[in-house]
């Protein structure tokens, strides 16, 4: 399954509402004795965890760290439905209507949120398991850095790295089975968006060991390693990337420009699918939380356009630009003054500096804020030409 923003969303706010502890004791998954909320909701967090083991690394529970599930296999899908469908039938046993006003919020988050996973199922994105921009490898090119949320400070924990590594081989090769299925099936992606991840996976399909992305914690080795475990594991990884890593995304690279890009649709929107409508209508519900129609947005859409390109009128006007809208944003594109920056790092120096102003207003204007310090990165080469602009979180505990 790809992974989104709402699995995200949906941690945090279980965690805020159901964790009794920072502390995790085992991999086990906690059974329902007493049916009332606070026991679901902590169920359900644990569950979820265990089912989606690299959002667990992400907020700082390390109990899953060697895990990579194949999300593509029936058997995950199976599991998936099962866990959503299960905490719908446990739900109805609840009387909304005798908790408090914070409980029923919760109640509500958490029955809309099995509702729509259980919707996405439908729209068999599993054939279509890899894009441009948010599928699990460009989560695995992050955690692969060693400077994301795998943590690198043990060898334990390198030696989880090596295992999930392992997991999320075998998703590749299902990815090329699944995307195999979807071609007989009509169920691809747009010629559009598969030239985009091309260079993700070639990118990383070639180069030497030492200079490759999953080889970094290895050069960024803690100094108290004993020898032996130094060597161990510069071994390892060198074999993991030699052998395993860059034959794997050389053949993905090969599989997408020789075989799927032929095989792409030159359509855009999911409505060319048989049962696109509805899909469309179910991300809707998924990114927007309401039940408005494609039309509807569209419309309040175009209102936004008119609003804000009235506004770029008056910005042409003050600075007596002589042309239209589409003249003036090529002259704000090419206009060398507003250029300035010739190095990646003086963009990342120049956010930082725009941070430290703000610094003194956010206590003035937040109670709550988070844990884990900010920090302005730049995106990783392999997928920076068609990355988006985005903000990973910090763990839970603040680490």
């Amino acid at each position: 399954m790809n992974l989104t923003i709402r699995a995200y969303f949906i941690l945090l706010l279980l965690s805020l509402f159901s964790c009794k502890s920072d502390t995790f004791t085992d991999k086990s998954v906690t059974s329902i004795e007493k049916i009332d909320l606070s026991t679901i909701l902590e169920t359900y967090h644990q569950d979820y965890l265990k089912l989606n083991p690299l959002n667990a690394t992400f907020a700082g529970d390390s109990r899953y760290n060697d895990v990579f599930p194949n999300f593509n296999s029936k058997e995950y899908l199976k599991e998936y439905q099962t866990f959503y469908e299960k905490t719908l039938q446990t739900l109805a046993e609840i009387d909304k209507n005798q908790l408090s006003e914070n409980d029923k919020m919760s109640y509500s988050i958490l029955k809309w949120d099995c509702e729509i996973a259980l919707q996405e199922l439908e729209g068999r994105y599993e054939l279509t398991p890899i894009d441009q921009m948010w599928s699990a490898n460009l989560m695995v090119g992050q955690l692969a850095s060693g400077a994301s949320a795998q943590p690198f400070v043990t060898p334990e924990d390198y030696d989880n790295w090596l295992k999930r590594v392992d997991g999320y081989l075998a998703w590749c090769n299902s990815a090329i089975d699944n995307m195999r299925t979807g071609m007989k099936e009509g169920i691809v992606l747009p010629k559009a968006l598969i030239t985009k991840v091309i260079p993700q996976f070639a990118d990383m399909g070639t180069g030497t060991v030492k200079d490759h992305l999953f080889f970094k914690p290895i050069s960024n080795m803690p100094v108290d390693f004993s020898s032996e475990d130094k060597d161990r594991l510069t071994t390892a990884y060198t074999t993991m990337v030699k052998d395993k890593i860059i034959p794997t995304y050389a053949k993905m690279a090969t599989f997408f420009e020789e075989e799927y890009l032929p095989a792409g649709r030159s359509t855009s929107g999911i409505e060319a699918y048989a049962n696109g409508e509805q899909l469309y209508q179910n991300r809707i519900q998924k990114y927007t939380t309401t039940d408005m129609t494609a039309d509807e947005i569209h419309e309040l859409g175009l209102q936004e356009v008119a609003r804000l390109r009235s506004e770029m009128e008056k910005v042409k006007k003050e600075i007596g630009f002589e042309g239209d809208l589409k003249a003036f944003f090529d002259y704000v594109r090419s206009k060398k003054e507003l250029m300035p920056f010739t190095d990646p790092q003086q963009v990342i120096d120049n956010f930082n500096t725009i941070h430290k102003k703000m610094l003194p207003q956010l206590d003035k204007l937040f109670d709550l804020r988070p844990k884990t310090p900010f920090e302005v990165r730049r995106t990783e080469a392999f997928r920076e030409a068609s990355a988006s602009a985005e903000y990973n979180q910090g763990s839970l505990d603040g680490t």
